[in-house]
């Protein structure tokens, strides 16, 4: 049987059994008293909430977004909260699709460090702190991050307190390659780096974009949430697209604010990837080996195993980026293109610039 039960229930009923034994309640043990209860409804109250949501200021969603109701299968609840791995297709709702599903994350809800062998995990904090648990690190979460866990990381996060909103959804593979990997189909090091982060199947990884205040993200944030507590035949479909649209404009963001750590490492490559797109003109790999404190072969292999060229390549790649930007966007000569792409000479230049598109700047610029 399929019964809808209240954000707002759930939060209060995980209070009170806190109370009552004083340890963490699980889940499951949280929806199956409440079902117990009968506190619940056959109907689904959510397209009424959301509409109602939708008409208001951003601000009135916090507190009504606890009315929404979870879709619950009463014969499926411990099944699926306590043995995902056993029944990955397992959800909330028998007629729910599995390539993406929702979670909620509560203030004093039981929790632990977990590994999710088939998903893609992603939190995105809309208000609030969380504390984010990866290996044996702990990083502390702020409003408008956005983080991404790859699939067999062993992870845990925890909200701070009950004024902190957290946006947790899943994709399996598949469909988080169609959604977020397809978006960064330009050869920069930054697609480059990302892919290399995230696709990497003999490591867990995360990514930690940082969006900050953004009003666009947030928006697409709340219309992506509301919609998934839709439950009708569109739903799935809409929810799908407003994910699509929350991750373009979150990596339209990436370039000025990300952070990798290697759990093998330990160390935040994302300084280093600023600092060759500021500084590739001129920088050495000895000058990036000093500047980080790093032994240069230390550094040649870092590069080469995060964004899969070598350092000579990548400072090419960068040039070239810019070289045909300057082209196809400014009036600027061959020879001024030269200088602020790092060359001593046009000459120099133009041999590059052949060898890497297969044709010559001036022809470039009016192919364009």
């Amino acid at each position: 049987m399929r019964v809808y039960i209240s954000e707002a229930q759930i939060s209060d009923k995980i209070l009170q059994l806190f109370s009552e034994t004083r340890h963490r309640p699980m889940m499951a043990d949280v929806l199956e008293s409440l079902i117990e209860e009968h506190s619940y409804r056959t109907d689904s109250p959510n397209h009424n909430i959301a509409d109602r949501i939708l008409s208001e200021s951003p601000d009135f969603f916090l507190d009504e977004r606890k009315k929404l109701c979870w879709e619950v299968d009463t014969d499926n609840v411990r099944s699926h909260l306590l043995g995902l791995e056993e029944n990955p297709d397992a959800g909330w709702s028998k007629g729910y699709p599995s390539h993406m599903f929702m979670n909620s994350v509560f203030y004093m809800e039981k929790s632990e460090l977990h590994v999710e062998d088939r998903y893609f995990e992603f939190n995105y904090v809309y208000c609030g702190c969380c504390d984010f648990f990866f290996e044996k690190t702990r990083r502390e979460l702020s409003a408008g991050d956005m983080l991404i866990i790859s699939p067999k990381a062993n992870h845990n996060v925890k909200i701070k307190d009950d004024s902190t909103f957290l946006i947790q959804f899943y994709l399996n593979y598949n469909t988080f390659y169609s959604a977020f990997v397809s978006l960064l189909s330009d050869d920069n090091i930054l697609s480059n780096f990302f892919r290399a982060i995230l696709l990497n199947k003999d490591q867990a990884n995360y990514l930690l974009l940082q969006t900050g205040d953004s009003a666009q993200i947030k928006r697409l944030a709340r219309m992506m949430y509301l919609e998934y507590f839709r439950y009708d035949s569109y739903a799935p479909n809409c929810t799908d697209e407003w994910m699509r649209l929350l991750f373009a404009y979150v990596l339209r963001d990436a370039a000025r604010n990300y952070s990798f750590i290697s759990p093998s490492e330990g160390v935040d490559f994302a300084p280093i990837v600023k600092y060759l797109n500021t500084n590739y003109r001129s920088a050495s790999l000895s000058d990036v080996a000093e500047h980080f404190h790093y032994s240069i072969s230390y550094l040649s292999i870092m590069i080469k195993k995060l964004t899969g060229k070598n350092f000579t390549d990548l400072i090419r790649e960068l040039k070239m980026t810019d070289a045909a930007h300057y082209l196809t966007t400014t009036t600027k000569s061959i020879e001024e293109i030269a200088t602020l792409t790092g060359y001593n000479s046009s000459d120099q230049f133009t041999r590059t610039f052949r060898e890497y598109y297969g044709i010559t700047p001036s022809k470039y610029r009016k192919r364009a």
